[in-house]
């Protein structure tokens, strides 16, 4: 498939799903969805999630996110996503970004909620718009996908003090467990969540020399849903691969005869499950199995640590984790930093991978200096460009960026903190925003002289101001 294709399929892909929702009605709209085989349950969401179950609407990701904001009071509503039910956070009924609620509330074992349109949005949206207290209720292996009837506003939040009643009023309760999955998205012997949990805990690290000692950086690989599916042989479970060039696709069969089957046939089909041609491959392609399990690399050496990843699922005790390495440094990244961010914004991803959230340089009219922006930031720009449609995306061709394109303040940044000659510029382009405002993005990204957190960044050069200023 050509880069020209491909950019029109993803733009087609991706710019319905999420599509602009009303948080006022019961409604949610989603594009390429895969028919579901029961009539109790509706189409479904990218990843197999159902759309509705028994004609009332499931609410998914940040469309549950934002209907879960505009409550008032304890009417219930349905919300579906891969969760963990946080049956091992009973001993403190705490979570992460929300310290420790109070014990009334919280007391029955808390769990992150409201991500979920991937299982790698098992834990999207932390903090006090994204906890589920399960209430004693329970998913079988603690986590997986599932449809739950929740309330927000409970009673009990009365209880709690001052400084958390409005955290425990956001919560989302659960009243009752409708629905654990189904031949759609179950696999066996290792289950989805299983797959994206190995590869979430592949470790991929540089050890950089620093005066006094070193310094160790490292990548998060993660996975976010194909939003079109994949013909067969492929199954209904395949997602890309973001967080460094040499991975591709995640594929996760029903079992394992499923996959030895379909093994043989999948490059011949590759053109129908196409990875994106734009991300520069250091190294050849490799398959990698493991049981009913697929995962698309680049090189022998990530073959081997992929390998032994995966093994963590079918034979934890005996596994050995394989540290890889980065890729060598003359690979051009620029795309691939660009395009995992805006997946990763895309899927809801963003809290659990900081080092793709771009520094931001506002408007020189603005007066302001080019800065990092908090993480809550991102939350609330991806909850408005959900509500508009503009989190698909397509992003234009690279071009080496000058001054008069991005102002004095990020020329500045680029030449303190860039690799001289590494820096690409490229327009991005959300096309299905309702919202005039947040149609364009204008990016940098390039390889940093000297790392902290990974070897590339982003420079927000262009867009609509946000945070709002005070």
């Amino acid at each position: 498939m050509s880069r020209d294709a491909w950019e029109r399929r993803r733009v087609v892909a991706t710019g319905l799903v999420g599509a602009a929702v009303s948080v006022a009605v019961a409604a949610v709209l989603v594009g390429t969805l895969v028919r579901s085989p029961s009539p109790a349950l509706g189409t479904r969401y990218p990843g197999g999630i159902p759309t509705s179950l028994n004609g009332e609407p499931v609410y998914l990701g940040l469309g549950a996110v934002l209907h879960a904001d505009a409550t008032t009071n304890a009417s219930p509503f349905l919300v579906g996503g891969w969760f963990g039910d946080g049956s091992g956070d009973i001993s403190t009924g705490g979570l992460p970004g929300l310290g420790t609620p109070d014990p009334t509330l919280f007391r029955s074992g808390c769990g992150t909620a409201v991500g979920g349109d991937s299982p790698s949005g098992a834990n999207s949206w932390p903090g006090p718009q994204g906890t589920m207290a399960w209430n004693g209720h329970s998913l079988p292996g603690g986590v997986g996908p599932s449809i739950v009837r929740v309330h927000t506003h409970d009673p009990l939040a009365a209880q709690c003090s001052s400084a958390t009643r409005g955290s425990c009023e956001a919560t989302l309760v659960v009243d009752d467990v409708l629905w654990t999955g189904d031949s759609l998205t179950a696999a066996s012997p290792v289950s989805v969540i299983e797959a994206v949990n190995s590869l979430d805990g592949l470790p991929v690290q540089e050890k950089l020399p620093v005066p006094g000692g070193s310094l160790v950086i490292e990548r998060h690989v993660f996975p976010t849903v194909r939003q079109q599916p994949c013909p067969p042989p492929w199954p209904t479970e395949v997602f890309d691969l973001h967080g460094d060039p040499r991975f591709g696709l995640l594929v996760v069969f029903p079992d394992v005869a499923a996959r030895t089957s379909a093994q043989p046939l999948l490059d011949s089909t590759a053109n129908e499950c196409p990875t994106d041609p734009r991300i520069i491959r250091p190294a050849t392609r490799v398959w990698v199995a493991e049981a009913n399990v697929l995962v698309l690399v680049y090189g022998s050496d990530v073959a081997a640590a992929t390998k032994a990843a995966l093994s963590t699922a079918t034979n934890p005790a005996g596994a050995q984790a394989s540290v890889l390495g980065f890729p060598v440094a003359s690979v051009d990244e620029s795309y691939r930093v660009l395009a995992d961010f805006l997946s990763a914004r895309e899927s809801g991803s963003l809290e659990k991978y900081p080092s793709f959230l771009p520094t931001v340089q506002p408007p020189a009219s603005k007066n302001r200096a080019a800065s990092s922006t908090g993480y809550d930031a991102y939350v609330a720009d991806a909850k408005r460009r959900y509500a508009a449609n503009a989190l698909g995306f397509s992003i234009g061709p690279a071009n080496m960026p000058a001054e008069v394109d991005v102002g004095a303040a990020a020329w500045d940044v680029l030449a303190n903190e860039a690799v001289a000659g590494t820096a690409r510029l490229f327009e991005v382009d959300h096309a299905g925003s309702t919202v005039p405002a947040l149609r364009h993005e204008t990016y940098v990204a390039y390889e940093l002289k000297h790392p902290d957190v990974d070897s590339w960044a982003l420079l927000l050069v262009a867009a609509e101001v946000w945070p709002p200023e005070s």
